[in-house]
């Protein structure tokens, strides 16, 4: 399968996938949070074991790295392009008239893999949701997002994802923003504690 031949037949194009006032407020908040969750994985401490410092570390750099990847796709539009890529080897290898089917199978498993990954991190945390708690939850919301933008993109929920001045779009887009909102705070409530040396691991305190 030719990429030449998918973008000349389809139009596809690298170009700006959400050129909104709002996509753009998106991508520079997770351009932001990025970079706190990175500086907070670099900056991260752990004065009891050399491991905690490792696994704080590989923590936050992921969340960054996963940052990092949606900042990359909300302006290039990559998820159309596999989109495109999909519908072409249906074409080629003759299952395109099942590929509802096969969409319907892609977007539950693309949702129990999120599930199951979120399930290990969770366990995982067991007592650091002082210290990642904002960082989970604000994944979650995320990626809630992303599900919802995997079974649109394949017609499983809407036939087509909602227009860029609908109010779908404008909610979807506030639930996503939020999650990055709160997944920088994590970060920046990290570095600020860091920096004071009030707690080990970036502990803060809920109440």
């Amino acid at each position: 399968m030719n990429t030449d031949t998918i973008i000349s037949n389809e139009q596809w194009r690298p170009r700006i996938g959400d050129p909104t006032v709002i996509g753009w407020i998106i991508t520079i908040a997770y351009f932001f949070a990025f970079i706190l969750c990175l500086w907070a994985g670099i900056s991260a401490k752990n004065n009891e074991k050399p491991k905690g410092v490792h696994e704080s570390r590989g923590l936050l750099i992921g969340v960054a790295v996963l940052l990092l990847l949606f900042v990359i796709n909300k302006q290039l539009d990559l998820q159309t392009l596999l989109t495109i890529m999909g519908r072409q080897l249906a074409k080629a290898q003759g299952w395109y008239n099942i590929r509802r089917s096969s969409q319907l199978i892609f977007v539950v498993l693309f949702t129990v893999i999120v599930l199951l990954s979120l399930a290990i991190w969770a366990r995982w945390m067991k007592r650091r949701w002082r210290q990642y708690g904002l960082h989970f939850g604000g994944t979650v919301i995320i990626l809630l997002f992303v599900i919802i933008r995997a079974a649109s993109v394949e017609h499983v929920f809407f036939r087509h994802y909602p227009g860029h001045n609908s109010g779908i779009y404008i909610v979807v887009s506030l639930v996503e923003l939020v999650g990055i909102l709160i997944v920088g705070m994590g970060s920046a409530l990290c570095l600020h504690r860091t920096k004071a040396g009030k707690y080990r691991n970036c502990k803060f305190d809920w109440e």
